[in-house]
Protein backbone atom coordinates (compact mmCIF):
# COMPACT_ATOMS: atom_id res chain seq x y z
CA UNK A 1 0.00 0.00 0.00
CA UNK A 2 3.23 2.45 0.96
CA UNK A 3 4.72 1.27 -2.11
CA UNK A 4 1.39 1.99 -4.35
CA UNK A 5 0.88 5.68 -2.91
CA UNK A 6 4.47 6.53 -3.18
CA UNK A 7 4.50 6.08 -6.54
CA UNK A 8 1.24 7.76 -6.67
CA UNK A 9 3.44 10.82 -5.54
CA UNK A 10 6.22 10.38 -7.88
CA UNK A 11 3.74 11.07 -10.43
CA UNK A 12 2.15 13.50 -9.12
CA UNK A 13 5.09 15.22 -8.44
CA UNK A 14 6.71 15.12 -12.01
CA UNK A 15 3.24 15.81 -13.71
CA UNK A 16 3.08 18.86 -11.46
CA UNK A 17 7.06 19.56 -12.29
CA UNK A 18 6.29 19.20 -16.11
CA UNK A 19 3.43 21.31 -16.24
CA UNK A 20 5.42 23.83 -14.34
CA UNK A 21 8.06 23.63 -16.66
CA UNK A 22 5.91 22.93 -19.78
CA UNK A 23 3.89 26.18 -19.21
CA UNK A 24 3.83 29.22 -21.44
CA UNK A 25 5.76 31.24 -20.11
CA UNK A 26 4.37 35.41 -19.76
CA UNK A 27 6.03 36.56 -23.28
CA UNK A 28 4.51 33.55 -24.76
CA UNK A 29 0.84 33.97 -23.55
CA UNK A 30 0.69 37.70 -24.29
CA UNK A 31 2.20 36.80 -27.55
CA UNK A 32 -0.91 33.90 -28.47
CA UNK A 33 -3.54 36.30 -26.81
CA UNK A 34 -2.47 39.33 -29.18
CA UNK A 35 -2.95 37.25 -31.81
CA UNK A 36 -6.03 35.65 -31.40
CA UNK A 37 -8.09 38.09 -30.02
CA UNK A 38 -9.19 42.11 -30.71
CA UNK A 39 -8.59 42.22 -26.70
CA UNK A 40 -7.36 40.44 -23.34
CA UNK A 41 -7.42 41.04 -19.84
CA UNK A 42 -5.20 40.03 -16.96
CA UNK A 43 -7.47 37.43 -15.69
CA UNK A 44 -7.02 35.41 -19.80
CA UNK A 45 -3.19 36.20 -19.71
CA UNK A 46 -3.14 34.19 -16.06
CA UNK A 47 -4.94 31.54 -17.21
CA UNK A 48 -2.95 31.13 -20.30
CA UNK A 49 -0.03 31.02 -18.46
CA UNK A 50 -1.08 27.63 -16.42
CA UNK A 51 -1.41 26.07 -19.79
CA UNK A 52 0.89 24.09 -22.31
CA UNK A 53 1.41 24.92 -25.92
CA UNK A 54 -1.47 22.64 -27.04
CA UNK A 55 -3.68 23.27 -24.33
CA UNK A 56 -3.46 26.97 -24.85
CA UNK A 57 -3.58 26.74 -28.67
CA UNK A 58 -6.58 24.87 -28.43
CA UNK A 59 -8.34 26.90 -25.71
CA UNK A 60 -7.02 30.34 -28.02
CA UNK A 61 -8.67 28.58 -31.08
CA UNK A 62 -12.30 27.78 -29.36
CA UNK A 63 -12.81 25.71 -26.95
CA UNK A 64 -16.77 26.60 -27.75
CA UNK A 65 -18.90 24.10 -30.16
CA UNK A 66 -20.18 27.08 -31.58
CA UNK A 67 -23.39 26.49 -30.50
CA UNK A 68 -23.74 30.10 -29.62
CA UNK A 69 -23.13 30.67 -33.10
CA UNK A 70 -26.80 31.36 -34.58
CA UNK A 71 -28.36 34.50 -33.69
CA UNK A 72 -31.39 36.12 -34.07
CA UNK A 73 -31.53 38.13 -36.98
CA UNK A 74 -31.53 42.14 -35.87
CA UNK A 75 -34.78 43.48 -35.39
CA UNK A 76 -34.54 46.31 -38.07
CA UNK A 77 -32.83 43.91 -40.67
CA UNK A 78 -35.88 42.02 -40.97
CA UNK A 79 -38.20 45.25 -40.88
CA UNK A 80 -35.67 46.44 -44.17
CA UNK A 81 -36.26 43.44 -45.79
CA UNK A 82 -40.09 42.55 -44.99
CA UNK A 83 -40.26 46.19 -46.44
CA UNK A 84 -37.81 46.63 -49.11
CA UNK A 85 -39.63 43.84 -50.65
CA UNK A 86 -43.04 45.73 -50.81
CA UNK A 87 -41.24 49.21 -52.04
CA UNK A 88 -40.19 46.96 -55.25
CA UNK A 89 -43.14 45.60 -56.06
CA UNK A 90 -44.54 49.29 -55.46
CA UNK A 91 -42.27 50.58 -57.91
CA UNK A 92 -42.17 48.41 -60.23
CA UNK A 93 -45.77 48.90 -60.83
CA UNK A 94 -45.30 52.74 -60.49
CA UNK A 95 -47.78 52.82 -57.66
CA UNK A 96 -46.50 55.80 -55.34
CA UNK A 97 -49.02 55.48 -52.95
CA UNK A 98 -47.85 52.35 -51.89
CA UNK A 99 -44.81 53.20 -52.30
CA UNK A 100 -44.77 56.12 -49.72
CA UNK A 101 -46.95 53.81 -47.12
CA UNK A 102 -44.15 51.90 -47.29
CA UNK A 103 -41.76 54.58 -46.91
CA UNK A 104 -43.59 56.33 -44.54
CA UNK A 105 -42.91 53.61 -42.32
CA UNK A 106 -38.97 54.31 -41.84
CA UNK A 107 -39.87 58.02 -41.78
CA UNK A 108 -41.87 58.07 -38.92
CA UNK A 109 -39.93 55.33 -36.91
CA UNK A 110 -36.31 56.24 -37.88
CA UNK A 111 -35.77 58.95 -40.33
CA UNK A 112 -38.00 62.05 -38.87
CA UNK A 113 -35.41 62.94 -36.36
CA UNK A 114 -32.55 62.13 -38.58
CA UNK A 115 -34.05 64.39 -41.77
CA UNK A 116 -31.15 66.56 -42.03
CA UNK A 117 -28.47 64.03 -41.78
CA UNK A 118 -30.15 62.27 -44.40
CA UNK A 119 -31.39 65.01 -47.06
CA UNK A 120 -34.56 62.61 -47.95
CA UNK A 121 -38.33 63.88 -47.66
CA UNK A 122 -41.34 61.87 -48.24
CA UNK A 123 -42.17 63.14 -51.88
CA UNK A 124 -46.26 63.65 -53.40
CA UNK A 125 -47.26 61.17 -55.77
CA UNK A 126 -47.00 63.80 -58.58
CA UNK A 127 -43.14 64.17 -57.90
CA UNK A 128 -42.50 60.66 -57.91
CA UNK A 129 -40.40 58.63 -60.71
CA UNK A 130 -38.44 55.09 -60.33
CA UNK A 131 -35.28 57.77 -60.08
CA UNK A 132 -36.73 59.27 -57.09
CA UNK A 133 -37.98 55.75 -55.68
CA UNK A 134 -34.65 54.40 -55.88
CA UNK A 135 -33.26 57.29 -54.17
CA UNK A 136 -35.16 56.94 -51.22
CA UNK A 137 -34.68 53.29 -50.74
CA UNK A 138 -30.66 53.88 -51.01
CA UNK A 139 -31.27 56.49 -48.29
CA UNK A 140 -32.71 53.95 -46.15
CA UNK A 141 -30.02 51.27 -46.18
CA UNK A 142 -27.19 54.48 -45.72
CA UNK A 143 -29.40 54.87 -42.81
CA UNK A 144 -28.89 51.82 -41.50
CA UNK A 145 -26.30 51.06 -42.17
CA UNK A 146 -24.22 52.41 -39.34
CA UNK A 147 -26.42 50.06 -37.13
CA UNK A 148 -24.88 47.04 -39.22
CA UNK A 149 -21.65 48.46 -38.26
CA UNK A 150 -22.39 48.44 -34.37
CA UNK A 151 -23.80 44.90 -34.23
CA UNK A 152 -20.53 43.84 -35.70
CA UNK A 153 -18.76 45.76 -32.90
CA UNK A 154 -20.73 43.89 -29.91
CA UNK A 155 -20.04 40.76 -31.46
CA UNK A 156 -16.79 41.32 -31.42
CA UNK A 157 -16.74 42.42 -27.89
CA UNK A 158 -19.08 40.08 -26.03
CA UNK A 159 -18.69 37.03 -28.28
CA UNK A 160 -17.60 33.92 -26.18
CA UNK A 161 -15.25 32.57 -29.19
CA UNK A 162 -13.28 35.63 -29.83
CA UNK A 163 -10.55 33.75 -32.08
CA UNK A 164 -13.70 33.21 -34.77
CA UNK A 165 -14.29 36.80 -34.80
CA UNK A 166 -11.08 37.57 -35.55
CA UNK A 167 -11.22 35.64 -38.48
CA UNK A 168 -15.05 36.53 -39.34
CA UNK A 169 -12.95 40.04 -39.81
CA UNK A 170 -9.99 38.42 -41.29
CA UNK A 171 -12.16 36.69 -44.27
CA UNK A 172 -13.93 39.37 -44.76
CA UNK A 173 -10.97 41.50 -45.96
CA UNK A 174 -10.09 38.07 -47.82
CA UNK A 175 -13.18 38.21 -49.91
CA UNK A 176 -13.83 41.51 -50.16
CA UNK A 177 -17.18 43.22 -50.38
CA UNK A 178 -18.12 46.55 -49.73
CA UNK A 179 -21.69 48.57 -48.81
CA UNK A 180 -20.82 50.93 -51.45
CA UNK A 181 -21.19 48.47 -54.16
CA UNK A 182 -23.64 46.12 -52.83
CA UNK A 183 -26.30 48.18 -51.42
CA UNK A 184 -28.03 46.05 -49.48
CA UNK A 185 -27.65 45.49 -45.60
CA UNK A 186 -29.37 42.35 -45.36
CA UNK A 187 -27.06 40.52 -47.73
CA UNK A 188 -23.95 42.10 -46.01
CA UNK A 189 -25.15 40.71 -42.58
CA UNK A 190 -25.78 36.90 -44.19
CA UNK A 191 -22.18 36.93 -45.65
CA UNK A 192 -20.66 38.32 -42.41
CA UNK A 193 -22.87 35.17 -40.87
CA UNK A 194 -21.68 32.69 -43.67
CA UNK A 195 -17.70 33.63 -42.77
CA UNK A 196 -18.49 33.63 -38.63
CA UNK A 197 -20.06 30.36 -39.53
CA UNK A 198 -17.32 29.14 -42.51
CA UNK A 199 -13.80 30.55 -40.54
CA UNK A 200 -12.50 27.51 -38.32
CA UNK A 201 -13.78 24.69 -41.05
CA UNK A 202 -12.13 23.69 -44.68
CA UNK A 203 -11.26 26.42 -46.61
CA UNK A 204 -12.56 24.59 -49.79
CA UNK A 205 -15.88 24.97 -48.10
CA UNK A 206 -15.51 28.20 -47.42
CA UNK A 207 -14.69 29.02 -50.91
CA UNK A 208 -17.51 27.27 -52.55
CA UNK A 209 -19.61 29.31 -50.53
CA UNK A 210 -17.70 31.98 -51.07
CA UNK A 211 -18.55 31.92 -55.07
CA UNK A 212 -22.42 31.43 -54.19
CA UNK A 213 -22.48 33.90 -51.76
CA UNK A 214 -24.97 37.00 -53.03
CA UNK A 215 -22.94 39.60 -51.92
CA UNK A 216 -20.13 39.06 -53.16
CA UNK A 217 -21.54 38.10 -57.01
CA UNK A 218 -22.89 41.37 -56.90
CA UNK A 219 -19.74 43.24 -55.71
CA UNK A 220 -18.30 41.25 -58.92
CA UNK A 221 -21.15 41.68 -61.32
CA UNK A 222 -21.51 37.90 -61.38
CA UNK A 223 -25.01 38.13 -62.07
CA UNK A 224 -24.16 40.15 -65.35
CA UNK A 225 -22.13 37.24 -66.79
CA UNK A 226 -24.04 35.58 -69.57
CA UNK A 227 -23.04 32.16 -71.85
CA UNK A 228 -22.16 34.77 -75.03
CA UNK A 229 -20.86 37.26 -73.01
CA UNK A 230 -19.53 35.91 -69.48
CA UNK A 231 -17.52 38.65 -67.45
CA UNK A 232 -14.48 38.16 -65.75
CA UNK A 233 -14.62 39.86 -62.45
CA UNK A 234 -14.87 37.09 -60.03
CA UNK A 235 -12.53 34.89 -61.77
CA UNK A 236 -9.97 37.21 -62.20
CA UNK A 237 -10.30 38.27 -58.51
CA UNK A 238 -10.62 33.96 -57.20
CA UNK A 239 -7.32 32.94 -59.09
CA UNK A 240 -5.34 36.50 -58.14
CA UNK A 241 -6.88 37.36 -54.19
CA UNK A 242 -8.69 34.70 -53.07
CA UNK A 243 -6.88 31.57 -54.25
CA UNK A 244 -4.05 31.47 -55.96
CA UNK A 245 -2.09 34.81 -56.08
CA UNK A 246 -0.25 36.69 -58.85
CA UNK A 247 2.01 34.42 -61.48
CA UNK A 248 0.11 31.21 -60.89
CA UNK A 249 -2.41 31.59 -63.70
CA UNK A 250 -2.78 32.75 -67.39
CA UNK A 251 -5.45 35.11 -69.04
CA UNK A 252 -6.81 32.12 -70.73
CA UNK A 253 -7.58 29.77 -68.01
CA UNK A 254 -9.06 33.65 -66.35
CA UNK A 255 -11.46 33.37 -69.76
CA UNK A 256 -12.32 30.06 -69.19
CA UNK A 257 -12.96 29.85 -65.51
CA UNK A 258 -15.46 33.10 -66.70
CA UNK A 259 -17.25 30.23 -68.19
CA UNK A 260 -17.51 28.33 -65.77
CA UNK A 261 -19.22 31.01 -63.00
CA UNK A 262 -21.83 31.48 -65.88
CA UNK A 263 -25.59 30.74 -64.06
CA UNK A 264 -25.68 33.02 -61.76
CA UNK A 265 -29.04 35.15 -60.96
CA UNK A 266 -30.01 37.71 -58.35
CA UNK A 267 -33.70 38.42 -58.34
CA UNK A 268 -33.69 41.47 -55.51
CA UNK A 269 -37.79 41.24 -55.30
CA UNK A 270 -37.43 37.26 -54.03
CA UNK A 271 -34.11 38.10 -52.63
CA UNK A 272 -32.98 35.06 -53.93
CA UNK A 273 -29.47 33.78 -55.28
CA UNK A 274 -29.57 31.09 -57.46
CA UNK A 275 -27.30 28.95 -59.96
CA UNK A 276 -29.53 28.30 -62.92
CA UNK A 277 -28.12 25.43 -65.30
CA UNK A 278 -30.10 26.72 -68.33
CA UNK A 279 -28.25 29.67 -68.34
CA UNK A 280 -24.82 28.33 -68.04
CA UNK A 281 -22.42 27.75 -70.48
CA UNK A 282 -22.12 24.24 -70.78
CA UNK A 283 -19.38 23.46 -73.39
CA UNK A 284 -15.94 22.35 -72.75
CA UNK A 285 -13.54 24.08 -70.84
CA UNK A 286 -9.49 24.08 -70.73
CA UNK A 287 -8.76 25.17 -67.02
CA UNK A 288 -4.91 24.74 -65.86
CA UNK A 289 -4.59 22.35 -68.93
CA UNK A 290 -7.56 20.30 -67.65
CA UNK A 291 -10.48 19.84 -70.07
CA UNK A 292 -14.40 18.93 -69.73
CA UNK A 293 -18.25 20.69 -68.96
CA UNK A 294 -16.65 22.64 -66.12
CA UNK A 295 -19.34 24.28 -63.62
CA UNK A 296 -18.55 26.08 -60.13
CA UNK A 297 -17.96 23.14 -58.16
CA UNK A 298 -15.29 21.66 -61.05
CA UNK A 299 -13.52 24.72 -60.58
CA UNK A 300 -13.23 24.90 -56.99
CA UNK A 301 -12.03 21.52 -57.19
CA UNK A 302 -9.47 21.92 -60.13
CA UNK A 303 -7.98 25.08 -57.58
CA UNK A 304 -7.77 23.24 -54.29
CA UNK A 305 -5.63 20.42 -56.49
CA UNK A 306 -3.02 22.95 -57.46
CA UNK A 307 -0.14 23.27 -54.66
CA UNK A 308 -0.07 27.41 -54.83
CA UNK A 309 -3.28 27.39 -53.12
CA UNK A 310 -1.89 25.76 -50.14
CA UNK A 311 0.78 27.92 -50.60
CA UNK A 312 -0.69 31.30 -51.11
CA UNK A 313 -3.65 30.87 -47.99
CA UNK A 314 -0.74 30.30 -45.56
CA UNK A 315 1.31 32.87 -46.53
CA UNK A 316 -1.66 35.27 -46.13
CA UNK A 317 -2.41 33.76 -42.90
CA UNK A 318 1.07 34.32 -41.51
CA UNK A 319 1.16 37.42 -42.76
CA UNK A 320 -2.03 38.24 -40.32
CA UNK A 321 -0.76 35.93 -37.41
CA UNK A 322 2.90 35.77 -37.23
CA UNK A 323 5.06 37.77 -39.03
CA UNK A 324 4.94 40.03 -42.18
CA UNK A 325 7.30 37.46 -43.94
CA UNK A 326 7.76 33.92 -44.18
CA UNK A 327 10.82 31.39 -44.73
CA UNK A 328 10.52 28.93 -47.54
CA UNK A 329 11.08 26.28 -44.94
CA UNK A 330 7.77 27.19 -42.89
CA UNK A 331 5.62 27.81 -46.09
CA UNK A 332 6.76 24.73 -47.07
CA UNK A 333 6.32 23.12 -43.83
CA UNK A 334 3.04 24.68 -43.20
CA UNK A 335 1.71 24.53 -47.00
CA UNK A 336 2.01 20.71 -46.84
CA UNK A 337 0.46 20.31 -43.36
CA UNK A 338 -2.63 22.54 -45.19
CA UNK A 339 -3.02 20.36 -47.94
CA UNK A 340 -2.64 16.99 -46.78
CA UNK A 341 -5.68 17.86 -44.07
CA UNK A 342 -7.60 18.71 -47.18
CA UNK A 343 -7.35 22.43 -46.32
CA UNK A 344 -8.28 21.86 -42.80
CA UNK A 345 -8.43 25.53 -41.45
CA UNK A 346 -8.25 24.59 -37.68
CA UNK A 347 -5.36 22.40 -37.65
CA UNK A 348 -3.65 24.88 -40.16
CA UNK A 349 -3.94 27.10 -36.84
CA UNK A 350 -3.10 24.36 -34.43
CA UNK A 351 -0.19 24.10 -35.92
CA UNK A 352 0.95 27.16 -36.18
CA UNK A 353 0.15 28.12 -32.64
CA UNK A 354 2.03 25.38 -31.22
CA UNK A 355 4.86 25.60 -33.43
CA UNK A 356 8.12 26.36 -32.21
CA UNK A 357 8.47 29.25 -35.26
CA UNK A 358 5.34 30.77 -33.97
CA UNK A 359 6.91 31.25 -30.17
CA UNK A 360 10.36 33.09 -31.64
CA UNK A 361 11.68 36.52 -30.82
CA UNK A 362 11.72 37.97 -34.05
CA UNK A 363 8.03 37.28 -34.43
CA UNK A 364 6.86 38.97 -30.63
CA UNK A 365 5.51 42.56 -31.48
CA UNK A 366 5.63 42.14 -34.76
CA UNK A 367 2.28 43.11 -36.54
CA UNK A 368 0.44 46.56 -36.08
CA UNK A 369 -2.59 46.84 -34.12
CA UNK A 370 -5.63 47.16 -36.72
CA UNK A 371 -7.61 50.14 -35.76
CA UNK A 372 -10.15 47.87 -34.44
CA UNK A 373 -7.75 46.14 -32.78
CA UNK A 374 -6.48 49.50 -31.45
CA UNK A 375 -9.52 51.01 -30.23
CA UNK A 376 -10.94 47.32 -28.50
CA UNK A 377 -8.20 46.96 -26.59
CA UNK A 378 -8.01 50.28 -25.29
CA UNK A 379 -12.02 50.11 -24.33
CA UNK A 380 -11.16 46.37 -22.66
CA UNK A 381 -7.75 47.96 -20.47
CA UNK A 382 -10.79 51.38 -19.18
CA UNK A 383 -13.76 48.79 -18.51
CA UNK A 384 -11.51 45.89 -17.00
CA UNK A 385 -9.80 48.66 -14.69
CA UNK A 386 -13.25 50.13 -13.66
CA UNK A 387 -12.42 53.58 -15.03
CA UNK A 388 -14.42 53.36 -18.90
CA UNK A 389 -16.53 57.18 -19.72
CA UNK A 390 -20.40 56.23 -20.21
CA UNK A 391 -18.86 58.59 -23.20
CA UNK A 392 -16.84 56.18 -24.58
CA UNK A 393 -19.75 53.71 -26.86
CA UNK A 394 -20.10 51.67 -29.27
CA UNK A 395 -20.52 55.02 -31.39
CA UNK A 396 -16.86 56.39 -30.45
CA UNK A 397 -15.45 52.93 -31.47
CA UNK A 398 -17.34 52.86 -34.89
CA UNK A 399 -16.41 56.75 -35.48
CA UNK A 400 -12.76 56.30 -34.48
CA UNK A 401 -12.17 53.02 -36.53
CA UNK A 402 -13.22 54.83 -39.64
CA UNK A 403 -10.88 57.80 -39.08
CA UNK A 404 -8.10 55.50 -38.21
CA UNK A 405 -9.00 53.75 -41.84
CA UNK A 406 -10.99 51.07 -41.45
CA UNK A 407 -14.88 51.24 -41.80
CA UNK A 408 -16.27 48.13 -41.19
CA UNK A 409 -17.90 46.52 -44.26
CA UNK A 410 -16.42 48.99 -46.60
CA UNK A 411 -12.94 48.01 -47.81
CA UNK A 412 -11.01 50.68 -49.86
CA UNK A 413 -10.86 48.35 -52.87
CA UNK A 414 -11.22 44.55 -53.99
CA UNK A 415 -7.45 43.51 -52.24
CA UNK A 416 -9.12 45.36 -49.12
CA UNK A 417 -7.41 46.79 -46.20
CA UNK A 418 -3.45 46.29 -46.96
CA UNK A 419 -2.96 46.46 -43.11
CA UNK A 420 0.21 46.27 -41.02
CA UNK A 421 2.45 49.68 -41.52
CA UNK A 422 -0.17 51.08 -43.60
CA UNK A 423 -2.48 51.58 -40.68
CA UNK A 424 0.07 53.88 -39.40
CA UNK A 425 0.60 57.57 -40.46
CA UNK A 426 1.05 60.93 -39.19
CA UNK A 427 -2.41 61.40 -39.18
CA UNK A 428 -4.20 58.25 -37.69
CA UNK A 429 -0.81 58.08 -35.08
CA UNK A 430 -1.88 61.59 -34.20
CA UNK A 431 -6.16 60.26 -34.26
CA UNK A 432 -5.07 56.44 -32.14
CA UNK A 433 -3.08 59.40 -29.62
CA UNK A 434 -6.10 61.97 -29.29
CA UNK A 435 -8.01 58.69 -28.90
CA UNK A 436 -5.79 57.53 -25.72
CA UNK A 437 -5.96 61.32 -24.13
CA UNK A 438 -9.96 61.80 -24.70
CA UNK A 439 -10.06 58.85 -21.97
CA UNK A 440 -7.15 58.95 -19.66
CA UNK A 441 -8.91 61.93 -17.19
CA UNK A 442 -6.07 62.73 -14.20
CA UNK A 443 -9.30 63.74 -12.50
CA UNK A 444 -11.23 60.67 -12.98
CA UNK A 445 -8.21 58.87 -11.94
CA UNK A 446 -8.10 60.84 -8.94
CA UNK A 447 -11.66 59.98 -7.36
CA UNK A 448 -11.10 56.50 -8.14
CA UNK A 449 -9.24 53.56 -5.96
CA UNK A 450 -6.84 52.64 -8.89
CA UNK A 451 -3.03 53.64 -7.73
CA UNK A 452 -2.59 55.35 -10.96
CA UNK A 453 0.66 56.75 -9.57
CA UNK A 454 2.39 53.99 -8.11
CA UNK A 455 5.34 52.77 -10.06
CA UNK A 456 4.18 49.01 -9.40
CA UNK A 457 0.75 49.91 -11.35
CA UNK A 458 2.33 51.54 -14.04
CA UNK A 459 5.02 48.22 -14.46
CA UNK A 460 2.13 45.81 -13.92
CA UNK A 461 0.60 47.45 -17.30
CA UNK A 462 3.51 46.96 -19.26
CA UNK A 463 4.34 43.47 -18.18
CA UNK A 464 0.40 42.60 -18.93
CA UNK A 465 -0.92 44.59 -21.75
CA UNK A 466 2.51 45.65 -23.96
CA UNK A 467 3.97 42.96 -26.24
CA UNK A 468 7.54 43.99 -25.76
CA UNK A 469 9.21 45.83 -22.87
CA UNK A 470 8.32 49.13 -22.71
CA UNK A 471 10.96 51.81 -24.20
CA UNK A 472 10.69 54.31 -21.33
CA UNK A 473 12.08 54.23 -18.23
CA UNK A 474 9.37 53.52 -15.78
CA UNK A 475 11.24 54.31 -12.53
CA UNK A 476 11.83 57.77 -13.49
CA UNK A 477 9.55 61.11 -14.08
CA UNK A 478 6.13 61.48 -12.94
CA UNK A 479 4.27 58.05 -12.46
CA UNK A 480 0.80 60.18 -13.49
CA UNK A 481 1.63 60.35 -17.41
CA UNK A 482 3.43 56.75 -17.15
CA UNK A 483 0.33 54.90 -17.58
CA UNK A 484 -0.65 57.20 -20.42
CA UNK A 485 2.82 57.47 -22.59
CA UNK A 486 2.17 53.38 -22.29
CA UNK A 487 -0.81 53.05 -24.18
CA UNK A 488 -0.16 55.93 -26.27
CA UNK A 489 3.23 54.95 -27.16
CA UNK A 490 4.67 52.94 -30.26
CA UNK A 491 4.54 49.21 -27.90
CA UNK A 492 0.78 49.27 -27.60
CA UNK A 493 0.43 50.04 -31.44
CA UNK A 494 2.07 46.35 -31.83
CA UNK A 495 0.68 42.83 -31.24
Amino acid sequence: MKRKSFKILITLFFFLIGHKVFALTRSEAKHLLARTRFFYSEKDLRFFMKQDKLKAARFAIGAYKGNQLKKETPHFLVQLRRKKKKMIKALRKEDWKSFNREFLFFYNNYLQESKKNMMVLPLPESEMSKREARRMMRKIQNFFFPRLQKWWIRRMISSEEPFREVLTLFWHNHFTTSFKAVKDLNLLYQQNELWREKALGSFGELARSAIYDPALGLYLDLPKSKKNKPNENLARELFELFTLGIGNYSEKDIKEASRALTGFRYNRLKDIYIFNEKLHDGSNKVIFGKQGNFDPEDLIDIILKKSETSRFIVKKIWKEFVHPNITKKELDYFSNIFKNNNYDIRKLFLSIFTSDSFYEMKNRGALVKSPIHFILSYYSFLNEKGIRPKSFNINVIMRMSKKMGMELFNPPNVRGWTGYTSWINTNTLLQRKALVRRFWKYRILRNSNIPFRKERFVKKVANIYLPLPPIIDLGKGAKSKKVFNLLSGPIFQLR
